[in-house]
């Protein structure tokens, strides 16, 4: 298999019928160009829920040739590769293991590819057509993987220059590093802040590749302090922007914080089309009855949230335009995922040291 600038590869899966030529479509997009030094290569190992009873493998190298590269992929496995009754098979079947292995390898070998051009990043968008418990379990490998590459915070070596300004973001950093409320709250509601930069950049990532019209309206679902609504209005030309937050505590500290950043002076040179009172853009409510269908680019910081309240998002976010972004810490249910194509990303936040994986659901 040789891997050349954007592509499409299809993942063959077990099917119900022997000559059902089903397939999951995934879209590897690479950003930029680079010429490869000749005699440069990459190789990526990787193995998966390895057993006494069963050893899985797979290789992918990849090569640099006279015309370019070449990507190699072979798959290692005991006992047999597909079989048609495994649409719903056993979660420890050798082939289920395989599929899923497969699946997984297909992000890894663009990483591998890309690596060897010196890409420092690039997307894998994914859709599950079926609700195949053993294709979600793949899927969710590969978002997880995300968070290991270079991507949680910063640009790729193509976007040298970001849609945003650095220097404002600096700033805008410095005067919204403030302590945490003093709320005690349980369960659902815990507070969590994404990293002020880390931040930028993922909204960088998912705007400069938007499709449609992508700066129509930010939402975030749960906004907390509203952290994540300030950096939208501040840095990106957004005609809206808007926090929702349940928690009467949270929706007030985030309209302090907003009155911070407006008393700065920051709010002056925000990019965003609209200049009104930052206060203004937090409302108290409940996502399960607020409208934010019209969104653009959403985000929900859902760590916590209990298994119906991101079903109950899920089914809401099938009411959102084509090309709309659905950015999530959690992912959706199975039934769900056919509205929706979708790819790994990764942002920092306050709660922990290491990358928090994030589902972007782009509705289709």
């Amino acid at each position: 298999m040789a891997f050349d600038g954007a592509m499409k590869c299809h993942l063959p899966c077990a099917s119900r019928d022997p000559g059902d030529d089903a397939v999951y479509p995934s879209r590897v997009r690479v950003l930029g160009r680079w010429s490869m030094e000749s005699g440069k290569g990459f190789r990526f190992n990787v193995d998966v829920a390895p057993s006494e009873q069963l050893e899985l493998s797979q290789i992918c190298e990849v090569k640099a040739t006279s015309s370019g590269t070449q990507l190699i992929r072979s798959l290692l496995c005991e006992g047999g590769f597909m079989s048609a009754t495994l649409r719903w098979g056993d979660f420890e079947d050798g082939t289920v293991k395989a599929l899923r292995l497969h699946m997984h390898m297909l992000e890894m070998e663009a990483r591998a590819w890309a690596s060897c051009h010196k890409f420092p990043l690039i997307e894998v968008w994914r859709g599950l057509r079926e609700n195949c418990p053993w294709a979600q379990k793949g899927a969710e490998n590969s978002v997880a993987a995300y968070r290991f590459g270079p991507g949680h915070a910063a640009a790729a070596a193509a976007e040298v220059w970001p849609l945003f300004d650095p220097g404002h973001c600096r700033s805008l950093a410095e005067a919204l590093d403030q302590p945490r409320p003093h709320v005690q709250l349980q369960g659902a509601l815990q507070e969590g802040n994404v990293q002020v930069e880390a931040f930028a950049y993922l909204l960088d990532r998912v705007c400069r590749r938007g499709v449609g019209d992508i700066f129509r309206r930010f939402v975030d679902l749960g906004s907390g302090r509203g952290l994540a609504v300030l950096i939208a209005h501040a840095l990106f030309p957004f005609r809206d922007c808007v926090g929702v937050e349940i928690c009467k505590e949270f929706n007030d500290s985030a309209r302090s914080l907003a009155k911070r950043y407006a008393d700065t002076g920051l709010a002056k040179f925000s990019k965003a089309k609209k200049k009104l009172d930052p206060t203004s853009m937090f409302v108290e409510g409940d996502l399960r009855d607020f409208d934010w269908s019209d969104a653009s680019v959403a985000f929900a910081n859902c760590v916590t949230w209990p298994v119906t309240l991101v079903a109950a998002m899920a089914r809401k976010a099938l009411r959102l335009r084509v090309g709309a972004v659905l950015l999530t810490s959690k992912r959706f249910p199975n039934d769900v995922m056919r509205g929706f194509d979708f790819r790994g990303e990764a942002c920092m936040g306050d709660w922990t040291p290491y990358a928090v994986e994030l589902w972007a659901y782009q509705r289709i």
